[in-house]
């Protein structure tokens, strides 16, 4: 639901239909997010499991895709470095606890900011780029998952 409350296309394959990642956003130009969400973790290193997990939702995108499709694999976890023999692929993020709640609260205040901007498209664009929100604004959410 959030996706399509900033203006991307989500959906949710592996309760949809048993396999692939948590959410799958659509964030225009045929790229997407692939995002496994680890909220029951407890543990701030990034098991194999889990790892994994995210690994074999790229597979599944790679299998659903065309070549022409982007991806940026993303993991929402406590930590951002692996144990010993979890191996994150090339171009896997993470979105730490507190990157997670700076993007919550850039979301709550978009939300208080557009409530009297309804039809104004320019201005919602601009609350958009001001709380970081759009697609290309991911980098300042994540970072790269450490091996």
């Amino acid at each position: 639901q959030l996706a399509s409350y900033i203006g991307f296309i989500g959906q949710r394959p592996e309760n949809d239909y048993g396999k692939g990642p948590d959410n799958l956003w659509s964030v225009g130009n045929n790229e997407y997010f692939v995002i496994e969400c680890k909220n029951g973790v407890i543990n701030k290193t990034i098991n194999k499991h889990d790892m994994n997990q995210l690994n074999g939702s790229i597979a599944w995108f790679k299998d659903k895709y065309d070549h022409s499709s982007q991806y940026i694999p993303i993991m929402i976890h406590l930590g951002d470095t692996c144990e010993h023999g979890a191996t994150p692929l090339e171009g896997c993020v993470v979105i730490t606890k507190d990157n997670l709640k700076a993007f919550k609260k850039n979301i709550k205040d978009f939300s208080l900011a557009i409530k009297t901007k309804i039809n104004q498209l320019d201005e919602i664009k601009a609350l958009l780029i001001h709380h970081k929100l759009r697609a290309s604004d991911i980098k300042y959410y994540s970072r790269v998952i450490k091996a």
